[in-house]
């Protein structure tokens, strides 16, 4: 239901979504593995809460993530602008990783920074601190690990993203030509993350009561791409 409601929202906007997918495995896909990593770490419990920052590695993993699109050198210039005015670290990136926890920091935070060179990098920051509090919440939701719903988790984390209409408007080029390989590499992006939806929907109907760990383990078991998952519409 999902997958149809995102690839019939992007179709209504002119973005030219394939009516067959090439086999793929999702997980080895930038955009639909960066939602499935992001999923499985907010399963796990390893991207913070009010009691607990979020683990380094699964932090950068969403930062530098096409969900998110912060390169090493932004995230050493934003670690750099941290320091300034904040109490020295007593663990490695313990401010960026503060902020991350918190999407009322984040926001704080891309509001000081609205003049500054780090405007952008900032208002990215906060864009991935809405994506792991989504994430959190789908988990909460759910009560524990067993009974969280892949589609609800999987769609809480992309429409928190708000990448959608970012790669519409790449997909489709701007006014004077978009570069087409940047046009081509969007339009493969929201292919995948449809056929992403559809997988889900398919694997919820196909197991009732199914939890997104579960979902997720048979995503990571995959050794060959699959072609079933095509968006159609």
């Amino acid at each position: 239901d999902r997958a149809r409601a995102v690839a019939r929202e992007l179709r209504r906007r002119g973005v030219p979504l394939a009516t067959t997918t090439p086999a793929v495995l999702l997980r080895a896909e930038p955009a639909a593995g960066a939602i499935l990593t992001t999923a499985r770490a907010a399963l796990e419990r390893r991207l913070g809460d009010a009691e607990a920052l979020p683990e380094r590695s699964s932090a950068l993993d969403l930062l530098t993530s096409p969900l998110v699109g912060l390169s090493v050198l932004d995230l050493r210039r934003m670690r750099r602008r941290l320091r300034r005015d904040r109490p020295d670290e007593t663990r490695p990136d313990e401010n960026l990783l503060g902020v991350l926890a918190s999407p009322e920091a984040a926001a704080a935070l891309a509001e000081e920074l609205a003049d500054e060179p780090l405007a952008a990098q900032a208002v990215r920051l906060a864009a991935a601190a809405r994506i792991a509090s989504a994430a959190r919440s789908a988990c909460a939701a759910g009560g524990d690990e067993h009974r969280v719903d892949a589609e609800s988790l999987l769609w809480r984390i992309w429409d928190a993203s708000g990448c959608a209409e970012q790669w519409r408007s790449t997909a489709l080029g701007l006014p004077g030509g978009a570069d087409p390989l940047l046009s081509e590499a969007a339009e493969r992006d929201l292919d995948t993350v449809t056929a992403l939806f559809k997988r889900a929907e398919v694997w919820a109907e196909r197991h009732p009561g199914g939890h997104a760990g579960a979902f997720l383990a048979e995503l990571d078991a995959e050794v060959l791409p699959s072609d079933s998952v095509a968006p159609h519409g």
